[in-house]
């Protein structure tokens, strides 16, 4: 693909200025170090103001006409590497904020602590996963759902099932400090 002759913009001033300074650069669409590519006679002044601004535009038509793409490749190119350095340093940043947090306790469904040689009502509650003032169709609910999860005839603990069984008469009021079985 042939390229046209990149653009530099030129204003000519006075004759004076002119012949001193030669023309002024208003604006570079290319890199720094391109040649001018203007007609010889407009370099040395001899064309009219008409024809002068004639030239200027044919070339910034010309320029511009050019494959955006090529133009626009690198731009995109670092946008994506500022954009991709960004988002790993914001990353990193957050990782490290999560890794210095302090650790929260995890919220257990289930008591861990041992049984008490008498059953209290608190840890009749425990047991069951009630509270202990709660109604009496609750606490059977409650019972019948630890009850299903620990039977023995399931693969359950006959220990587990006796404990179970114990808080669901120390909440119900049926038995008092009867203890356990085992």
């Amino acid at each position: 693909m042939k390229r046209s002759p990149p653009l530099i913009c030129v204003r000519y001033y006075s004759t004076a200025y002119r012949r001193r300074h030669g023309p002024t650069v208003l604006y570079n669409l290319e890199s720094i170090f391109i040649c001018q590519q203007i007609p010889e006679r407009a370099r040395r002044g001899r064309l009219r103001k008409k024809e002068r601004g004639l030239t200027v535009l044919q070339m910034s038509v010309r320029t511009h006409s050019e494959e955006p793409s090529e133009m626009a490749a690198p731009i995109v190119a670092g946008l994506c590497v500022a954009a991709t350095a960004l988002a790993g340093r914001y990353g990193i940043q957050a990782w490290q904020a999560f890794k210095a947090r302090p650790p929260r306790p995890r919220i257990r469904r289930f008591y861990e602590g041992g049984f008490q040689p008498t059953m209290t009502r608190r840890e009749a509650a425990l047991i069951l996963g009630v509270r202990e003032s709660t109604a009496t169709e609750k606490v059977k609910e409650a019972h019948r759902r630890v009850m299903i999860a620990n039977h023995p005839d399931a693969g359950g603990s006959d220990y587990l099932a006796s404990k179970i069984n114990e808080a669901k008469d120390m909440l119900l009021g049926k038995s008092k400090n009867s203890g356990s079985v085992f």
